[in-house]
C-alpha cells in the first residue's frame, strides 16, 4: 500500500470496496496503513467506517501493529478512533505490552493515556515492565513511562519471576535506584 490518501480516496470512492478485505495473513487496509504510519492513509479508512479493532491471524488489531513499530502518531489517532487500548492477542500481549517490547516510549505514554492497563498480563504472566526489561538496550525512559503509568515492580509471571529477575544482560533501566 503506498502512502497516498487521494489514492485510497479514490478507489474507496469507486466500488463498494470493502475498507476491511483481508490479505492471507488477516491484515486490512488499516494494518498496513499503521505498519507504514500513514495517518492520512488510516484518517480515509476510518473515515470510510473500517474497523479500528478488526484482528489478523494472530490477533493482532491495527493498534497492534503501530505499537510494535513504534508509529505514535497512527496509535494516537486509532485510539481517538475508539480503538481498544486492552485488546489482547492470540498470547495475551495488549499493545502496551507490543510498545514496551519496542522500546517505543511515546506509544507507551500515549497508551497509558487512553486507559492502557499498565499492569495487564499476557497469557505467560508477563506485564509491559516484563517485556520493558527482557530486552537489550537503553530502557530508563521506558520503565519510567511505564512506573509513571503505575506499573508494578512486584508483578511476577507465571514462572513467578519479577521484572528484575528478566532483566537483559545489556539492559539499562536503573530509575532512581528503583530497578
Amino acid at each position: 500500500m503506498r502512502d497516498d490518501a487521494d489514492s485510497a480516496r479514490e478507489l474507496i470512492g469507486k466500488s463498494a470496496t470493502d475498507v476491511d478485505a483481508r490479505d492471507e495473513y488477516g491484515n486490512t487496509a488499516l494494518h498496513h496503513a499503521a505498519a507504514m504510519g500513514s495517518v492520512a492513509v488510516a484518517e480515509v479508512l476510518l473515515a470510510a467506517a473500517a474497523e479500528p479493532d478488526a484482528v489478523n491471524n494472530v490477533g493482532q488489531t491495527p493498534l497492534h501493529v503501530a505499537a510494535t513499530v513504534g508509529r505514535a502518531d497512527v496509535a494516537n489517532l486509532l485510539l481517538a478512533s475508539g480503538a481498544n487500548s486492552c485488546a489482547e492477542d492470540d498470547i495475551g500481549w495488549t499493545p502496551l505490552h507490543r510498545a514496551a517490547a519496542a522500546n517505543s516510549v511515546s506509544v507507551v505514554e500515549i497508551l497509558l493515556r487512553y486507559g492502557a492497563a499498565a499492569n495487564g498480563r499476557a497469557a505467560d504472566g508477563s506485564t509491559p515492565l516484563h517485556c520493558a526489561c527482557s530486552r537489550p538496550g537503553d530502557r530508563v525512559d521506558l520503565v519510567a513511562a511505564l512506573f509513571a503509568g503505575g506499573a508494578d515492580l512486584r508483578n511476577v509471571d507465571n514462572l513467578g519471576r519479577t521484572p528484575v529477575q528478566v532483566l537483559h544482560p545489556r539492559a539499562s533501566v536503573v530509575v532512581a535506584g528503583v530497578v
